[in-house]
This record gives C-alpha cells, structure tokens and sequence, in this order.
C-alpha cells in the first residue's frame, strides 16, 4: 500500500513534512468527530450489530454498537 500512495515520496527525496501532514489530518478528522453527537437508536434499531459474549463473529463485546450520527 505505501508505495500505491507515495504523495510523500519515498527514499532520500522523502518530504520532511510527512508526519506534520499525519499529525494535521489526524486533528482534522478528531476535531471533526468531536462535534458529532453519538448516540444508541431508539427501540429495535438499538440492538441491531450490537455486541454480545460469546460470539465467533462480528461483535463479541457487550455493550457495542452501531451508532447513528447527527450533527
């Protein structure tokens, strides 16, 4: 994969601004996440993909879930 997406270059010609690039699309995705509201799904639409003990696939945490997002 990396070398499928070098935007950075790769090797001595390497840009020294990568990780600050990391670090800036980092926040911008936390920051952006931050000002959602999470929230469980009234009803039946609450216990759809959620976690249960136990399972061999898909969620196996209890008390995890799908949520629906709004801004």
């Amino acid at each position: 994969m990396r070398q499928a997406s070098a935007a950075f270059a790769l090797g001595d010609t390497a840009c020294v601004g990568e990780s600050m690039a990391d670090q800036e699309i980092s926040l911008l995705v936390t920051k952006t996440i931050w000002y959602f509201d999470f929230q469980r799904p009234p009803g039946k639409a609450g216990e759809l993909g959620d976690g249960r003990s136990g399972r061999t696939n898909g969620r196996h945490r209890v008390d995890e879930y799908q949520l629906d997002v709004k801004m």
